[in-house]
């Protein structure tokens, strides 16, 4: 991915995410660089799905919050 990026005019943000516990902050950075897309790697995210699910929702969640802000700017 890293070595296609550039001739496909894309800039990744690598967030390496070891534990659970760092979803959230990860998401918030990915939020704040106004990502527009994610690709996740095996590991960690096949046991634990559903506390994914639950922190993919709260970001969600701050992603509209942070639009509303924008919008008001």
């Amino acid at each position: 991915m890293q070595a296609a990026a550039p001739s496909l005019q894309i800039q990744l943000h690598i967030l390496d995410v070891r534990v659970a516990q760092d979803l959230e902050g990860a998401f918030k950075e990915a939020a704040k660089a106004r990502a527009g897309a994610l690709a996740v790697t095996a590991g960690l995210f096949n046991s634990k799905q559903k506390q994914i699910v639950e922190t993919l929702h709260k970001v969600k969640n701050a992603l509209v919050e942070l639009e509303k802000g924008l919008e008001k700017k």
